[in-house]
């Protein structure tokens, strides 16, 4: 997950969604769906850049579907990031629940992040909430040198690098 977080982040900043470390950590549809955020955000003029990558602080893994998927519950901070118009988010840590699945290659990959969905007891009996993650040490990094944000502000949203898609011809069978 962490290496997720990192390859996410110098994807965000290059405005490069095509490289090998985020289709090792993400899935396909998950990557699609950053590269859709990463083009409406630029036609929209709210260019950032990730000073690192999202901090988080895994506290239970439960498997799932007989061991193909994994839930990862834990704490996580919003991405550090310098944006050419502040926004105005408390940026309060939040309970964070990781979906990974189990590809056909037999690595397991990012499918989504969200809010955890019903309550997610934690192996000491707490209950996993926003509150909780309060009182949580989540360590941070952050990008040494700061990454400049002056590139992005050039960019719209065509020129966000999308992962390469198969060729149309690439599953047909020729025959023989």
């Amino acid at each position: 997950m962490r290496a997720g977080e990192l390859a996410f982040a110098a994807a965000t900043n290059a405005a490069d969604f095509s490289g090998e470390a985020l289709a090792e950590t993400w899935s396909k549809s998950a990557i699609l769906q950053m590269v859709d955020l990463a083009r409406s955000d630029l036609d929209d003029g709210s260019a950032y850049v990730a000073l690192g990558p999202r901090p988080l602080t895994p506290l239970t893994v439960e498997l799932v579907q007989g061991g193909r998927g994994v839930f990862v519950a834990g704490c996580a901070a919003d991405l550090p990031v310098l944006q050419e118009r502040p926004s105005s988010d408390g940026g309060q840590p939040q309970a964070r629940v990781y979906r990974l699945e189990l590809g056909a290659d037999g690595e397991r990959r990012i499918v989504g992040v969200n809010a955890p969905d019903g309550d997610i007891r934690l192996p000491g009996g707490e209950l996993l909430t926003d509150e909780y993650c309060g009182s949580v040490l989540i360590p941070r990094g952050v990008f040494d040198p700061v990454p400049d944000l002056e590139p992005l502000l050039e960019f719209d949203g065509a020129d966000v690098i999308a992962p390469p898609s198969p060729s149309p011809t690439f599953a047909v069978e020729v025959p023989r």
